[in-house]
């Protein structure tokens, strides 16, 4: 395939290491996200996505066989992003809460503290148009068969998450539970989903935290006691 561009933007703004180097499909990539977040999923066309980038129509064609894969790669950028950015905390040894001095004993409320209630913060400070393109690129996956795994992938991740973001706390009394790990770790990416999607449609004068604690104090009721000797 030819991968020379006479068009306007033939040349600029061009990664080094030409149309094959791998900064070439990273610019794709991070212009594909900043299209689907600014204009919807419909809009991410290969023309429009190469001139966002800056790059002739043949580099999108080399690096990506389709929309299809170049979809993928979207949605493996948006969880990179999400992990890094809001779900996996930063800067504190594992179990230790937000605020948490080190070598504070980390009981349920602290542990609480800095897990599913940090979770949650993180995905609100989210920018609104990544929230809907994480909405939206999921939705597309669903409706195309090819795609579906996309969104298995994605929901997948997000289980995985939510569930470490209580595990520190709630620790073997999560086996306890009616369905096991799998079955909290899925009401919990329910409940989070639904309060992110509604904190887009209410918009952001209406607070949401009473329902993470209400979520907390029913997830504490369900969990058994602890064990004489543990801490609590």
């Amino acid at each position: 395939m030819d991968t020379t561009s006479s068009g306007p933007s033939a040349g600029r703004d061009r990664p080094s290491g030409g149309l094959r180097g791998e900064g070439t499909r990273t610019a794709l990539v991070e212009a594909a996200v900043r299209v689907v977040e600014r204009e919807g999923v419909a809009a991410a066309t290969t023309r429009r996505i190469a001139a966002e980038a800056g790059l002739p129509l043949g580099a999108v064609h080399y690096w990506f066989r389709d929309k299809r894969a170049l979809l993928a790669a979207v949605v493996a950028a948006l969880l990179d992003q999400v992990r890094e950015q809001a779900l996996v905390p930063t800067g504190r040894t594992e179990g230790q809460a937000e605020g948490q001095p080190e070598g504070q004993p980390e009981g349920r409320a602290s542990g609480e503290d800095g897990g599913l209630a940090a979770l949650h913060r993180r995905l609100a400070a989210l920018p609104a148009e990544r929230q809907l393109a994480l909405f939206e690129v999921t939705t597309h996956a669903l409706r195309d068969p090819a795609l579906h795994h996309l969104a298995r992938e994605q929901y997948a991740a997000y289980r995985e998450v939510a569930l470490a973001a209580v595990a520190s706390w709630a620790g073997d009394g999560v086996d306890a539970l009616p369905g096991g790990r799998a079955a909290l770790a899925t009401l919990l990416v329910a409940c989070l989903d639904g309060l992110t999607l509604a904190a887009l449609a209410d918009g952001p004068a209406r607070g949401d935290d009473g329902a993470v604690d209400l979520l907390l104090h029913l997830l504490r009721g369900a969990l058994p006691p602890t064990p004489p000797g543990r801490p609590a």
